[in-house]
């Protein structure tokens, strides 16, 4: 016992002790918990961006490549939910466009490569026909999507492989 205290206030003294040690205990506990979700968060956003237009062109840039070629949907011709539910109706699909991306064209050309070349495809992804009612013959509706290439050449070509 310390000089000048009471069993009871060195009691006291102590549990207080205690509980500070326990609650910098679960602080230390929380801050690394807090540290871990944020490096994890980090990780997936690092992840989500090498898995991008932008992060693959960095990628491929940074391997010395000469062209880098993107794929981006540029629309999508399908049937709406309820002609799924109900039957085919005979209407045409619907089209469904995206956005432009114009944003990530700039975007790749920023980290060093230049446009050399755009083309573009219908990818038909499927197709429902059915029979003309009092008619010989079948309505069919193409389903699919439309995707531009894009290749880029890297903007100093002189730089060494």
């Amino acid at each position: 016992m310390a000089f000048g205290r009471t069993a009871d206030s060195q009691k006291e003294a102590e549990r207080s002790e205690r509980d500070r040690q326990k609650a910098d205990d679960r602080a230390g506990r929380d801050r690394q918990k807090t540290d871990d979700k944020a490096a994890k968060e980090r990780a997936a956003a690092e992840e989500a961006f090498l898995r991008s237009p932008v992060g693959r062109a960095t990628a491929a840039r940074a391997e010395g490549a000469g062209f880098f070629h993107v794929e981006l949907e540029m629309s999508e011709v399908g049937r709406s939910n309820l002609d799924l539910l109900v039957g085919y109706t005979g209407a045409p699909g619907l089209e469904r466009k995206r956005p432009g991306h114009g944003d990530v064209l700039a975007q790749v050309e920023d980290v060093g490569w230049r446009l050399e070349h755009v083309g573009y495809v219908y990818v038909e992804t499927g197709q429902v026909s059915r029979d003309k009612l009092l008619s010989s013959g079948q309505q069919v509706a193409t389903l699919g999507k439309t995707v531009g290439h894009f290749l880029f050449r890297r903007a100093d070509p002189a730089s060494p492989r």
